[in-house]
């Protein structure tokens, strides 16, 4: 409960321990009498007066009354949202976001033959008054005029006929009806509405309200009592006398039409019955009450005004959220001002109702702000917005479903479009904006977890894959479907500079199982996309192809996709009573998307694939900003007029559940990268024999295409010697397959190569931390015994001293491996450790030597030799020099190596 920001009128203009805040509650009505579509309560305050008080008081003492009043007209009203209507004349007249004749909440629907039946309880009503009641009744057709009139109703109370309403098709009808009070009993009264045949062929008429207004004694029912005073008294000094009290009355109030409050501070009593005296003014309505009937509320927050136009540096990205969400909120906004977003801040929605609609929750509060922060902020003006937050088109909860509003949106079918269309042309957009549907505080870290993990994920070929579904009814609708989806990929996606793949999945028309079924299917949507879009028929909550949850969309490398929808409702994230296709992909753990755009009300395809191309052609221009592609297809729609519903209705719905700010990983750059499987030796076993090996390249890239000219750098390193090479690829042989050869001739043992892409950076990519490969290693396989390691003149930490041998290609079963260790070069000391029939590896033969035989800082000559049957290869081996001064592994320690590489934890077998 909000008063433009103040209450004025009190003591010493501060709310202290002890003030009483008094109030007046009723309903909130619109301009023509019917309830506020957002709220239940309107409020009038207790403000103005005295010092020290907020009302103008009054003293029945001091007046003489000249009349007295008991009985009054009082009006008692039935109303009960329980149908939601959306409009007359069907499709597409009834789907526009904008209200349209006839829609409304309604209580019930009446056809031909039937009845509606409402009991009213007039407990204050005096039949015997000699003037007349008044039938009140809002009803509405739904059927095109057909015959005149196009509908009866039979108004009866307590079974007598009254009238028969004439109503012609699609009018609303507020009418009244002047009876004989006499009609009417204390307590239940039945009004009954039957629709009598007319003729027409349709039929059904919506009640929405009735009402009676009848003289009723001035009744406190429940220790309350509200009432107008008759026409008679006005300009009168009046004596009004109530009854009907179960305790004293505590104050008397008179409300004025301008929601000014006065308050008799004393009421007369007498025999039962209590008292006060009025000037009676035109409009004025009277409400009595015990201080038990009053309530009071459950708690109070303090709600400093704030001013949510006090940005003085602008704003290019605007986030509109409920303050329990703040911390989230400004999480996100601190993440994409990092990211070089621009200038951000966040308005919340709570502070937005009491600056822009008096307190009252109201989709128009947000869209004045957006308004007024265009006239007032430094430009350039807001070009983002994000609405973070669900929404309901049932804030009262007719439903009772518990969904609450934390961010509006306006109309039926909803549009967040509305919000930043042009107000001079409401069909035509001026900001990109978006919604996270998040309803709760988990769900809200999770929309910017799941953003920032979004932009976290390295390139691959999924970013440069599309998926294109197509389901259609008949065979010639699936045609025209698959047919617009192959332009699309050949347009836009197969395209330079882009070079991406389309992955079609067409449904045919005789298929009416899942598609997913299908294995070929399961593995391309296993593989998935960077874009899911979807052309086809769908409800609310299903695609028409079998696909009904986030899951079933889920890719291999668990990456994030957007999807598009050119089809019918999915995107309706507002609905009371179920949770929409495009709320489930982007809330969902597994197969979410990063962002859904499709309709929020029935979709007609001719203006959606006028969007979807727009998407497409926005993104092959170079765009990835996902808003900037959603807005910019919108305004290539409404370049091409909105003289038709349809198009009118694609401009207002087609609506983004995402942040406008999500940059899609959709490559603008070359990305070449070069992983180890496409590094490969042949033969796949060299032997010292072969003259030499080709190691055959694959390079891969990621991003776009550009006539590149790509320095393809070979490092290959044979025992500590290190040999580089370059070879140029340019243009479409960039990505075709290279061979390189190096000779091998007496060179067994371990080969390692590595490749580097433009080592030197001098080409403009997405990302270069994957331009180089990991070390691929081959062995030259030998018919001889090759002492590997230690290497000579080596250190060595005594708990990691291995001797490592390349085994010989001698290829017999009975072949064993022999080790000796000793302190002098002849392996005669008494120290000597020999190790004997030891298993031969096929490259090469691993022995550790425990640190216990080997002595500190003390040079050690080792040497080994196979052995088979009666024969033997010759010994090789080396020396080294135990020291606890080296870490844990083996290092090269001489000035034979330019470089001093350690492996830790070698073993090779």
């Amino acid at each position: 409960m909000f008063l433009s920001g103040a209450i004025s009128g009190n003591q010493d203009v501060s709310a202290d321990i002890g003030d009483t805040l008094l109030v007046v509650l009723h309903p909130a009505l619109d301009q023509f009498g019917d309830p506020d579509q957002e709220t239940d309560t309107s409020i009038s305050w207790m403000w103005r007066g005295a010092t020290g008080s907020q009302w103008f008081t009054r003293d029945t003492a001091t007046w003489a009354a000249s009349s007295e009043c008991s009985v009054a007209q009082r009006r008692s009203r039935f109303e009960k949202d329980s149908i939601y209507y959306y409009g007359d004349r069907g499709l597409p007249y009834n789907n526009v976001s904008p209200m349209t004749p006839g829609e409304g909440w309604y209580w019930r629907s009446v056809r031909v033959n039937q009845t509606a039946t409402i009991t009213m309880n007039l407990p204050a009503v005096k039949p015997d008054d000699p003037s007349f009641s008044t039938f009140r009744v809002r009803l509405h057709s739904t059927s095109p005029q057909q015959v005149s009139p196009n509908h009866k109703i039979r108004v009866r109370i307590n079974g007598v006929t009254i009238d028969t309403l004439k109503i012609n098709g699609y009018e609303t009808y507020s009418g009244s009806v002047v009876f004989p009070s006499n009609r009417l009993v204390v307590g239940s009264n039945v009004i009954t509405l039957t629709s009598l045949s007319s003729g027409a062929g349709t039929n059904e008429v919506l009640v929405d309200w009735v009402d009676i207004e009848a003289p009723q004694v001035l009744l406190a029912v429940n220790d309350s009592l509200w009432f107008e005073p008759p026409f008679a008294t006005f300009g009168t000094m009046t004596k009004f006398v109530t009854e009907g009290w179960t305790s004293d009355p505590w104050y008397a109030f008179r409300v004025d039409s301008l929601g000014n409050i006065h308050r008799w501070m004393s009421l007369e009593q007498t025999a039962g019955s209590w008292s006060f005296t009025d000037s009676v003014v035109p409009g004025a309505r009277y409400v009595v009450t015990t201080r038990q009937a009053a309530m009071a509320p459950s708690g109070a927050d303090l709600r400093a005004p704030t001013n949510a136009l006090n940005v003085p540096s602008g704003a290019d990205y605007v986030i509109i959220s409920p303050h329990e969400f703040s911390s989230t909120a400004e999480r996100l906004r601190a993440y994409r001002a990092g990211k070089g977003i621009g200038r951000t801040t966040i308005a919340f929605v709570d502070d937005l109702y009491d600056q822009f609609s008096d307190g009252r929750m109201s989709g128009s509060a947000v869209r004045n702000f957006l308004q007024a922060a265009d006239s007032l902020w430094p430009a350039p003006v807001p070009s983002m917005v994000l609405l973070f937050g669900d929404a309901t088109w049932d804030p009262k909860d007719h439903f009772k479903t518990g969904k609450r509003v934390f961010v509006p949106t306006l109309g039926n079918p909803v549009s967040d479009a509305l919000f930043v269309v042009d107000p001079s042309d409401q069909f035509m957009p001026l900001k990109s904006i978006g919604r996270l549907p998040a309803s709760t505080t988990l769900q809200a870290e999770q929309f910017v977890d799941a953003l920032i993990d979004y932009d976290s994920r390295p390139l691959s070929a999924w970013n440069k894959r599309f998926l294109f579904f197509a389901s259609g009814f008949d065979s010639l609708e699936t045609l025209r479907f698959q047919q617009f989806s192959d332009g699309l990929i050949s347009g836009y996606v197969q395209a330079s500079p882009l070079r991406g793949n389309g992955e079609r999945i067409y449904r045919t028309a005789n298929e009416i199982v899942d598609i997913t079924k299908s294995e070929e299917v399961r593995e391309r949507i296993d593989t998935g996309g960077v874009w899911i879009n979807y052309y086809g028929h769908a409800g609310t909550d299903v695609w028409a192809n079998g696909i009904s949850t986030a899951e079933q969309l889920t890719n291999e490398e668990e990456k994030q996709h957007l999807i598009t929808d050119i089809s019918c409702s999915t995107a309706r994230f507002a609905e009371p009573l179920i949770e929409s296709f495009g709320e489930m992909m982007v809330r969902a753990d597994a197969g979410r998307a990063i962002g859904y755009i499709g309709a929020s009300g029935f979709g007609f395809d001719s203006p959606l694939r006028v969007l979807a191309d727009g998407m497409y052609s926005s993104m092959a221009s170079g765009e990835r900003m996902l808003g900037k592609m959603h807005l910019a297809a919108k305004q290539v729609l409404r370049s091409g007029g909105a003289s038709t519903l349809e198009r009118q209705q694609a401009i207002h719905q087609w609506t983004l559940l995402g942040d406008p700010a999500t940059k899609l990983r959709i490559p603008t750059l070359p990305d070449y990268t070069i992983h180890p499987e496409n590094v490969s030796v042949q033969p796949a076993e060299p032997a010292e024999g072969d003259t030499s090996t080709a190691v055959q390249i694959s390079v891969t890239n990621f991003g776009t295409f550009r006539n590149d000219t790509l320095v393809v750098r070979i490092f290959h390193t044979h025992e500590g010697t290190t040999a580089v090479a370059d070879t140029l690829l340019a243009g479409e042989n960039i990505v075709l397959p290279m061979r390189w050869r190096r000779s091998i001739l007496a060179s067994p043992g371990f080969h390692s190569v590595r490749v580097e892409l433009d080592p030197d950076r001098r080409l403009s990519e997405e990302d270069t931390g994957n331009n180089g490969s990991s070390v691929v290693t081959y062995v030259v396989a030998t018919s001889r015994l090759r002492p590997l390691s230690p290497l000579p003149f080596s250190r060595v930490h005594p708990e990691s001293a291995i001797v490592v041998v390349l085994s010989p290609s001698l290829n017999r079963s009975d072949q064993s491996l022999s080790v000796q260790v000793d302190t002098i070069p002849d392996f005669s000391s008494p120290g000597s450790v020999s190790w004997s029939s030891l298993p031969v590896g096929p490259v090469a033969s691993v022995v550790s030597i425990a640190s216990a035989v080997l002595g500190l800082d003390v040079p050690h000559y080792w040497r080994a030799r196979v052995v088979s049957g009666g024969d033997s290869t010759h010994w090789v081996g080396g020396a080294f020099l135990p020291s606890q001064q080296v870490p844990r592994s083996w290092m090269q320690n001489s000035s034979l190596f330019a470089t001093n590489p350690t492996t830790p934890g070698l073993r090779v077998d």
